[in-house]
């Protein structure tokens, strides 16, 4: 009994010990994380965040606004480097109810659309107006796979191996030769994207939009 006795004792010990330890290896390295070196090379370390242990960390929630907000903002001169502003769940109903949709390109794609319009900062439905100019609303494509109409290099339309790759690929382009180089609105996309000036071709892929959003 009284070796049993010893050995209680010396656990809660141990584990008192422990946990003191630690507290003090906690302050200390939080310490440790403010302060700076006083010697020749001062270097200073950044306090760790909850997302430099690779936890899920989000200072606020994204905001999304209503489908009726996007029409209200929608203008012919608007900015398109930026996303519609709807939620995932919106955009996807939006274009699974969407009666243009005469293949079911739009609804096979809309979460593609969706996902690329945050990654490459482009408006999705600038994209699927473009998308209904040049393929009649997704009936016919340039080539495979191609329903914006995007040409290469060596003038003759692209192809792709998928829906989303061809997708994607006109995201990318409108990122890095529209976009970036400071064309932001549809009118002045147009010229660049056609070849020559035509207002028809910005006119139609606002109209365009328009429809989609009031569908």
């Amino acid at each position: 009994m009284l070796k049993f006795k010893r050995m209680i004792i010396v656990g809660t010990l141990l584990t008192i010990a422990l946990e003191s330890t630690n507290e003090s290896f906690a302050k200390d390295n939080y310490n440790y994380q403010g302060q700076t070196q006083a010697n020749d090379s001062t270097i200073v370390v950044e306090p760790q965040r909850p997302q430099d242990f690779g936890l899920m960390y989000m200072s606020e929630e994204e905001s999304y606004i209503s489908l009726e907000e996007v029409r209200n903002q929608m203008n012919y001169n608007m900015e398109i480097n930026k996303p519609c502003g709807l939620s995932k769940e919106d955009f996807v109903e939006l274009l699974d109810n969407l009666q243009y949709d005469y293949e079911g390109l739009y609804e096979r794609n809309a979460e593609f659309i969706w996902e690329y319009e945050q990654e490459y900062q482009i408006n999705g439905l600038f994209i699927c107006s473009i998308i209904a100019i040049e393929s009649g609303w997704g009936q016919h494509d340039a080539n495979q796979n191609n329903y914006t109409g995007t040409m290469g290099a060596n003038g003759k339309y692209k192809s792709f191996d998928s829906e989303e790759e061809g997708i994607e690929y006109t995201f990318q382009n409108l990122k890095d030769n529209y976009i970036d180089c400071g064309l932001t609105t549809i009118p002045s996309i147009s010229p660049v994207y056609l070849g020559y000036h035509s207002d028809s071709w910005a006119n139609n892929v606002y109209s365009a939009m328009k429809m989609i959003v009031s569908d």
